[in-house]
């Protein structure tokens, strides 16, 4: 690629910046061998249980998976660094195996065929799971030990692309270390936010999410890590210039480097982005026919009883990455495209008890030349905040523009952020292209705006003559914290400016005013209280001091060159440098901008039960559907999973975003209306134990209802009792 072409981006036809020839099916299936990636993600069920979910990512080009080409692992490692591995006694279990591409509605799917050779270019999830009893004698023994880092792993019996090893190893974490804390006694590592993405597009900007959605509303921190290869600690080596924390070939200027400061909002995004705080990722692919590893990992952390952060567990996700170029030179018009982008600052912070609005938009730009028509756009999006508002103020087809609106509370004060993640997709097919994107709320308890100024009162009726003596003062000041005091005064044709330490004046630096001969220059003064810190500042409401006889008003008039000695100083050298360095400044980190357009809503129900004759597996099959919260606007949404399906003892309903749908109820009924179970949603897994029902094998229905008992979602499920 002609370096400017891509300096030059903007100004030139979007042509000429892919001059890289790239056979799409030639020698990226070549290396499509292998398992193209995993996450291990796990859940608290209670009575010091543990699901963990093992999710294998398959290229559908590639050989069919099954799970004696992996040997499952529990390992228990001290703080000093000793450790103990084992096989369990029993291997997890295949519960579905659902494609994950990225397609256009009503397209055909990437993976024609389940499990099968040689398919379309598509991607595949095959979902393991194991139930691990903490209570078990072994377990017991490795905690009593101080081996509380439980470590579930895999063992595949593949080798990464490029490496010596014939082997990959993918890993979560979860700390034991706290069973004696209720509070620190469980974790959960919570689910990703979206599907991987390992097929880019080269020249333009990628954007994707390694974040997770986190029931336990803990601290996360996303970093990149390495991978792993034949041992838990052995890594995979890199050939320079990349490494773990630059994994990918990426556009920089100057293009001597990939390590150059990212800039994931410029038009075409330079260096590798990862936001540690929400696992956003942006990167410009600079190699049209590359093949990379990319593993991020989010780790946990929880304060304890004494406020100190512990750390609670981690999850990665380790992805084979393919760089491509979909416009195959030229031949294949409908793909050249360009990912949606979400405009605009993604981190904010606003201080608690006030008001944070931002403007946003998302627009889709045009491939000069290659599009005649605009993309329209859908979008998923979960994570508002209670509370908040989001209100749509210009539509297009392309081009959505919204505001963000929310009146925090001192409740609403936390010590890590708030998530509010945005997927849009372009339908262009096919594939379309998807970006994700994050913006970061931070709700700071501790700064001014916390600050609690109760009335300024003063003494006397407010109304006094010139030469008496008056009092202004505030009777309470809660949650300042090293806090500086300024009294500042107004009259008619002068803004606030700071009152000085002389006659009249006293305690201009305390929270108590006083004037002892009162020489007002109007007939009406306003005074107020200005309190700071080193992060922002507050002011208290205004109180007003008046002359009792405007006859003094020429007299005083007449000394007018006093005031103006001291209030054209003061603007001048203290009210203005207050305004720049406080107020201006932080107007510019609170007053920034968001994002989102119209909310899509996908219903997946698949009841049937698949039978694999390549490898002679029964899959029970998992019903995945998404279930809306009623009255929200925009639309919030959740994710739910049901398996297995059909079931012979336990059922379990997995709720995505849990906490929204805290009200909401969970019955089962047989086809003539007989309530099975009923629950009220207060977990992110829900087991119904269908062996108490004490029925027979048939058709039953699960139903969602919400706070109003409107039913919002009713789904089959297949009992199969002997």
């Amino acid at each position: 690629m002609s370096i400017k072409y891509i300096l030059t981006f903007q100004h030139w036809p979007m042509k000429k910046l892919l001059l890289v020839l790239f056979v799409l099916f030639g020698i990226q299936s070549i290396k499509a061998s292998h398992v193209a990636g995993c996450d291990i993600t796990y859940t608290y069920i209670g009575n010091q249980k543990y699901v963990i979910y093992i999710d294998f990512y398959r290229d559908c080009r590639s050989v069919a998976l099954s799970s004696s080409q992996f040997t499952y692992y529990h390992r228990f490692q001290a703080s000093s660094g000793s450790s103990q591995q084992y096989a369990p006694g029993s291997q997890p279990k295949l519960i579905g195996i659902t494609e994950v591409s990225n397609i256009c509605k009503n397209d055909v799917p990437f993976c024609s065929k389940v499990n099968t050779y040689g398919q379309g270019y598509g991607l595949e999830r095959h979902r393991y799971t194991d139930t691990v009893d903490l209570t078990s004698s072994t377990i017991k023994g490795h905690i009593s030990a101080g081996r509380c880092i439980f470590t579930p792993y895999v063992l595949v019996n593949y080798g990464r692309t490029g490496q010596s090893s014939t082997k990959t190893l993918f890993n979560a974490e979860i700390s034991l270390c706290n069973l004696s804390s209720p509070k620190m006694a469980y974790n959960n590592s919570g689910d990703y936010v979206s599907k991987p993405m390992n097929k880019l597009q080269c020249n333009v900007g990628n954007y994707m999410s390694y974040g997770v959605n986190d029931p336990d509303q803990d601290s996360i921190s996303y970093v990149w890590a390495k991978g792993k290869t034949s041992g838990y600690g052995t890594y995979m080596s890199y050939t320079s210039p990349l490494s773990e924390k630059y994994p990918i070939t990426c556009y920089c200027v100057p293009t001597t480097t990939i390590k150059c400061t990212p800039k994931p909002e410029d038009f075409v995004p330079k260096g590798i982005y990862l936001n540690e705080w929400t696992g956003d990722m942006v990167v410009t692919p600079y190699d049209c026919s590359g093949f990379y590893y990319v593993v991020v990992e989010a780790r946990q952390y929880r304060k304890d009883s004494l406020g100190t952060y512990q750390y609670m567990g981690c999850t990665r996700r380790d992805l084979a990455v393919w760089t491509t170029d979909l416009t195959n030179s030229g031949s294949n018009k409908s793909a050249y495209n360009l990912a949606p982008k979400v405009d605009q600052e993604k981190n904010h912070r606003v201080c608690a008890k006030r008001n944070s609005s931002f403007d946003f938009s998302i627009k889709d730009s045009t491939w000069s030349g290659y599009q005649s028509y605009p993309d329209t756009l859908e979008i998923e999006w979960s994570g508002l905040p209670k509370g908040a508002k989001l209100s749509e103020t210009k539509k297009a087809i392309n081009h959505y523009e919204y505001q963000f609106d929310w009146n925090t509370t001192l409740n609403d004060a936390r010590d890590h952020i708030y998530p509010l993640r945005v997927k849009v997709t372009d339908n262009h097919c096919s594939p379309p292209l998807v970006t994700f994107r994050t913006f970061s709320i931070f709700v700071d308890g501790g700064c001014c705006d916390t600050f609690m100024l109760d009335s300024i009162v003063h003494s006397g009726s407010g109304t006094y003559k010139v030469g008496d003596y008056a009092a202004i003062h505030t009777d309470s000041i809660k949650g300042y914290s090293n806090a500086r005091y300024q009294w500042q005064a107004r009259s008619k044709n002068v803004d606030f400016g700071d009152v000085i330490e002389a006659k009249p004046y006293s305690g201009v630096k305390s929270a108590k005013l006083e004037v002892d001969s009162i020489q007002f220059y109007h007939e009406k003064m306003n005074y107020r209280l200005l309190a700071s810190n080193d992060i922002c500042a507050d002011t208290s409401n205004d109180v007003t001091l008046k002359l009792a006889d405007t006859c003094f008003f020429v007299h005083i008039d007449t000394v007018i060159v006093h005031d103006s000695i001291y209030h054209h100083f003061f603007d001048t050298t203290i009210v203005t440098k207050w305004d720049t360095g406080y107020v201006q400044v932080y107007d510019t980190i609170t007053t920034e901008y968001f994002d989102t357009i119209w909310v899509k809503v996908n219903y997946y129900d698949t009841t049937h039960v698949n039978v694999y004759d390549t490898s002679y597996i029964t899959v029970e099959d998992t019903l995945h559907f998404t279930i809306p919260l009623s009255g929200s606007s925009p639309l919030i949404t959740s994710d739910i999973e049901i398996y297995p399906n059909p079931t012979s003892d336990k059922l379990l309903i997995k709720i995505g975003n849990y906490l929204d749908f805290l009200s909401y109820t969970i019955e089962v009924r047989e086809v003539g209306g007989k309530l099975m179970e009923s629950t009220t949603i207060n977990n992110p897994v829900i087991t119904f134990d269908v062996l108490k029902w004490n029925v027979s094998s048939g058709i039953y229905y699960l139903s969602v209802k919400d706070p109003k008992n409107k039913v919002i979602a009713v789904k089959k499920i297949v009992i199969d009792v002997e």
